[in-house]
């Protein structure tokens, strides 16, 4: 019988480059003079515009692409007639949205900024790309230059469909394990931890010409109420919230951090006005934000359609008290036409003056101008799905879960793993009926046992599994399918939660997290964890290569839970000299590379060329391709599998071929 093996060496780079970036952009506004260009331009820009215009250019408007055409005509007339001054995308194909970004930059008069809530990326809001790690996740990594690189990536992605301005990063100290809205948004609990990545966060977009917004000033995780829901009340002492809470912003402003988003939240020491949220408070945006922290940028408000503030106040008197407040960009008003109207009539009864317009108008033209927004470019749309999801983006998102990856507990050193003893181990997984990428990957390393419960279990069926269970040295665990919320128990049964004990006490339990540190609490009596924070194709193969000594294990935990402190971690760096199971990303290869190999292989055998085959490439010590195809033999009674056994002839055959070939090919 032939056998087929090929040891395929590529030698193709796409490895992600910052050749290019410019260096990180400072507000222009930050004691700085404008240049002679800038002071021209904004002057006849003001010039231009009625008192109305002026106002408009503080709104930032929704966009909904999933609305179809009549929001986008709605849209366009906002612009052109009232020359609103930006817009936010919600849910869209990138190619869409692209293509309403160059339509109503084309329309406007006057350059717009274009946003999107974009914390894991633009897939927070656009489909079809790539999700990058949760910041909790991020949260967990011990080098933030990564971190840094991630923000240029989201940078470029936000700029190839036209986005300006990314809404992120959240820079949020969680401190609540009950926070219903920041949660795993946050990079956690550490206020160091989560001041240094949020500017590396911050720094990678501005390089490359997007402005960041941290948020959600003055610090909205320590909560236990959601601000699209109600105003949640916030009732530390100010030295509290100076020492903690403002530290990241503190960090942000410091490190030039262009935009700020300020929360709806009351908090009675720093305003006690009653059922005030802070982003229409003037004592803490413009004395505690402006004049006492000194921020010079953009001030942006949370979406002023959210209950935090329309429970106490009508649409446009929002848009009123947070412009007068110190806001110098509305986003998604409740009624924006009334809002400007509002504002105006502040103007004609006194309240404020035109000139103070004028002057809060300057500072947003100077952002625009700063932002390169004057010359007007059209997006490119052609293979925009391809590029946003290309290999650099996929090697960089699948190095970022990798690094995540924390060991919180280690104590009886069963990592690494030992495949010798693959027939006494099994896996057991919890929250999916079926065999999900880890239990496929653990296979790599000869674990074949799979076991699998749902939440569902009966007592009977708990004894019988643990009993099943108990005959193997090692079971490993994996958690599926959880939820980030504590008032959900992190998505556990009681009866999962009673198998999980049981089981501990009668045999070695390796458990792996594929979701909430916070989900540790249930678990201080486990040895061994691995947490993986979210679930996906990248978290479960690294997972298993973690457990058998294929990669290094250098996360910490973000947050503290039960006995495991924030910070906790054991730091494990293999040296690994041996082929181990990998994916062409790996490698910096595309996928589609390998894509014909299928083809070939089955074109082979269906003309009888050969009964089967197997195929196998590696590359830089990655096994990135391996499988099999076809029969032993042309009576296609025994199918070939990894454990097909051949002889040396069978291999000799085509391993001396493909090796003649490459050194003709030289």
């Amino acid at each position: 019988m032939n056998k087929i093996w090929l040891i395929v060496f590529l030698f193709i780079s796409f490895a992600f480059s910052t050749q290019g970036i410019k260096p990180r952009i400072e507000p222009p506004l930050q004691g700085k003079t404008l240049d002679v260009e800038q002071e021209k331009w904004i002057d006849s820009v003001t010039a231009s515009l009625t008192l109305d215009q002026k106002i408009a250019q503080f709104f930032m408007l929704g966009v909904y692409p999933t609305q179809g055409d009549a929001n986008k005509v709605f849209i366009e007339k906002m612009v052109s007639q009232h020359k609103i001054g930006g817009l936010i995308f919600f849910k869209g194909h990138p190619t869409q949205i692209a293509n309403w970004s160059n339509s109503f930059q084309a329309k406007a008069n006057i350059p717009l900024f274009i946003s999107v809530d974009g914390e894991w990326g633009i897939n927070m809001r656009v489909d079809s790309t790539v999700q990058y790690p949760k910041q909790m996740t991020l949260g967990a990594l011990q080098n933030d230059e990564l971190i840094y690189e991630m923000g240029a990536r989201i940078g470029l992605e936000c700029k190839a469909i036209g986005i300006n301005i990314n809404l992120a990063p959240v820079i949020d100290v969680n401190n609540n394990p009950n926070n219903p809205v920041i949660n795993d948004r946050s990079f956690g609990e550490d206020k160091y931890n989560v001041a240094l990545k949020g500017l590396a966060y911050a720094q990678g977009m501005q390089s490359v010409g997007v402005m960041a917004v941290g948020k959600h000033f003055p610090g909205h995780g320590d909560t236990d109420t959601d601000s699209h829901m109600d105003l949640p009340i916030i009732k530390h002492s100010a030295e509290r919230l100076d020492s903690l809470e403002l530290y990241p912003f503190k960090v942000a402003i410091h490190g030039g951090m262009m935009g700020m988003m300020v929360a709806h939240l009351n908090i009675p020491t720093l305003d006690n006005t009653p059922n005030l949220a802070s982003s229409l408070s003037p004592k803490i945006i413009t004395h505690l934000l402006k004049d006492s922290l000194g921020f010079e940028g953009l001030v942006f408000s949370d979406a002023l359609d959210m209950k935090g503030v329309t429970k106490f106040f009508e649409a446009g008197e929002a848009d009123k008290l947070a412009f007068l407040a110190g806001v110098d960009v509305l986003v998604v008003s409740g009624d924006a036409p009334l809002g400007i109207s509002m504002i105006k009539k502040a103007v004609t009864t006194g309240e404020i003056t035109e000139a103070y317009i004028n002057e809060r108008l300057r500072k947003v033209l100077a952002y625009k101008y700063q932002l390169g927004l004057t010359q007007k470019v059209k997006i490119p749309t052609e293979n925009l799905p391809k590029y946003l999801a290309n290999t650099d983006a996929q090697a960089l998102n699948k190095n970022l879960f990798e690094k995540a990856l924390t060991l919180a507990n280690n104590d009886k050193q069963s990592i690494p793993l030992n495949s010798k003893y693959q027939n006494e181990t099994a896996s057991l997984s919890l929250g999916r009926g079926a065999k999900q990428k880890f239990q496929t990957a653990l296979e790599a390393y000869g674990v074949s046992k799979h076991f699998f419960v749902s939440d569902e279990i009966t007592s009977a069926e708990i004894a019988a599994q643990v009993s099943k269970l108990a005959a193997y040295k090692t079971v490993i665990v994996s958690v599926h399918n959880m939820s980030k919320w504590k008032s959900k128990n992190f998505g556990f049964s009681a009866a999962e939660l009673d198998l999980l004990q049981k089981l501990q006490a009668k045999t070695n339990v390796v458990l792996v997290v594929f979701g909430s540190p916070y989900s540790l609490v249930h678990f201080n009596a486990f040895p061994t964890i691995l947490v993986a924070y979210e679930e996906n194709d990248y978290t479960q193969n690294a997972a298993a290569k973690a457990l058998f000594g294929q990669l290094p294990l250098t996360g910490t935990l973000p947050v503290s839970a039960g006995k495991f402190k924030v910070n906790d971690g054991v730091n494990i760096v293999y040296k690994v000299n041996i082929l181990s199971p990998g994916e062409p990303v790996d490698v910096s290869m595309r996928a589609s590379v390998l894509d014909s190999i299928d083809y070939f292989a089955k074109k082979a055998i269906n003309l009888k060329a050969t009964p089967g085959c197997q195929i196998l490439v590696a590359k830089d010590g990655k096994i990135i391709y391996d499988k099999s195809f076809g029969y032993t033999t042309y009576e296609n009674k025994q199918a070939i599998n990894a454990e097909t056994i051949y002889d040396l002839a069978c291999i000799t055959k085509v391993a001396a071929t493909t090796i003649a070939v490459m050194k003709l090919y030289e």
